[in-house]
């Protein structure tokens, strides 16, 4: 077994630290690309996974996506 030195264990997590912090999460690109709320994308979200159509949400649900359309 390879022995690795203190200081290489802890650049390789400083660096994946690092990686996460910057990377975006879905939700967070597609509010980006959409200019909208992130918590918009994710109220979606829950919502069709509850089984909702696209037509209804954005026909009924406007309130719980914070009035996103279409």
């Amino acid at each position: 077994m390879k022995k690795f030195a203190a200081r290489d264990i802890f650049r390789a997590c400083l660096e994946n630290f690092l990686y996460r912090r910057n990377m975006k999460t879905i939700e967070r690109r597609i509010a980006d690309e959409q200019n909208v709320r992130e918590n918009q994308i994710i109220a979606a979200v829950k919502l069709l996974d509850e089984g909702a159509t696209v037509p209804f949400i954005s026909r009924y649900r406007k309130e719980v996506t914070g009035g996103l359309t279409d």
